[in-house]
C-alpha cells in the first residue's frame, strides 16, 4: 500500500497515519485560533428598562438599563477589551442613540408603611389620560407608586473579557450627545435627548395599537477581535397599556424583550 508515495505496511502504518492526521488537524485547529484572535459575543437581553431622569435640568428625558451578558470563545490569551457599549432604540421610525454611563444594580422600593395599599390618582399625561370627572372611584384610582432605587457601581468604563471566560453588568445608558461634523447647531448636538413629553406622545395609543420599541446594542472592542463573532444584540417589545399606566404611575417600566432574529 502507498501513502504520499511510500511504501506502507498495512496494519503498523495506518495507525501512523491516522495519528499523523489527527495532529495535524489540532495544529491546524489552533493555528487557526491564533489567527481568528478574540471571538467576543454580546447576548441579547432579557429585559429593558425604561426610565425618567432629570438629567440636572427641570424637564425629564428617557434612559434605558439592561443587564448585558458578554462571552469570549477565542484561544487563550486572546482576551477582549469593551471600551464602549451603546444603545440604539427605534420608535415610530425615528431612532434616537444612548451610551453606557453606569454600571448598576437596581432594587425596587416598597411604598412607605403608613400608604399600605392606598390609591391615588393617576397622573395626567398624552399616554396615561386622568379620569373623567364622572368616573368612579375604582376608575379613578390606581395603586400606589413603586419607587426603583438606582445604586451606582461606578463609572461605565473599559473592561476586560477573557479567553473562555463571560462577563454580566447592569448598564445605565445615557443620550449620546452628538458631536458628528453632520451634525452642526446645538439642537443636533442634543438630538438624542429624548424628552418625557415628547417620548408619551410618541407612545400614545393610535387606534388601539401598541407600538413596537426596537432596541440595538453595540459594544465597541479594541484589540484582536473575530469580526464575524462580533454583532450587536437586538430585541424588541411593544408599549401596551400595562406599560404606559406603569410609566404614568411609577416613572419607570420593564418589559421582556424579544429576540430579534435576521431578516425580521
Amino acid at each position: 500500500m502507498k501513502f504520499l508515495g511510500f511504501e506502507l505496511d498495512r496494519k503498523v502504518d495506518l495507525v501512523a497515519i491516522a495519528i499523523l492526521l489527527g495532529f495535524g488537524y489540532n495544529v491546524g485547529y489552533d493555528l487557526l485560533g491564533n489567527l481568528r484572535g478574540a471571538r467576543v459575543t454580546l447576548h441579547q437581553p432579557q429585559q429593558v428598562l425604561i426610565k425618567y431622569a432629570d438629567l440636572g435640568s427641570a424637564e425629564l428625558f428617557v434612559r434605558f438599563a439592561a443587564v448585558l451578558t458578554y462571552t469570549n470563545g477565542g484561544q487563550p490569551g486572546h482576551n477582549a477589551i469593551v471600551i464602549e457599549e451603546r444603545l440604539a432604540y427605534t420608535l415610530r421610525d425615528q431612532t434616537f442613540e444612548q451610551k453606557g454611563q453606569h454600571f448598576i444594580r437596581t432594587e425596587r422600593v416598597a411604598p412607605p408603611e403608613d400608604s399600605g395599599d392606598a390609591a391615588r390618582p393617576a397622573p395626567s399625561s398624552a399616554a396615561c389620560e386622568p379620569a373623567p370627572d364622572d368616573a368612579d372611584d375604582a376608575t379613578r384610582d390606581e395603586p400606589a407608586p413603586r419607587p426603583l432605587k438606582i445604586i451606582r457601581e461606578g463609572s461605565a468604563v473599559a473592561f476586560l473579557v477573557k479567553a473562555g471566560d463571560a462577563v454580566t453588568h447592569e448598564t445605565y445608558f445615557n443620550p449620546f450627545h452628538d458631536y458628528r461634523a453632520d451634525a452642526p447647531g446645538d439642537d443636533s448636538k442634543h438630538r438624542h435627548f429624548l424628552r418625557k413629553t415628547t417620548f408619551e406622545k410618541l407612545i400614545a395609543s393610535e387606534a388601539g395599537d401598541a407600538p413596537d420599541i426596537a432596541f440595538t446594542f453595540q459594544p465597541v472592542l479594541m484589540g484582536e477581535v473575530d469580526d464575524f463573532a462580533v454583532r450587536p444584540a437586538q430585541c424588541t417589545f411593544a408599549i401596551d397599556d400595562s406599560m404606559r399606566s406603569a410609566l404614568c404611575r411609577n416613572g419607570w417600566a420593564s418589559a421582556r424583550c424579544r429576540e430579534v432574529f435576521a431578516g425580521e
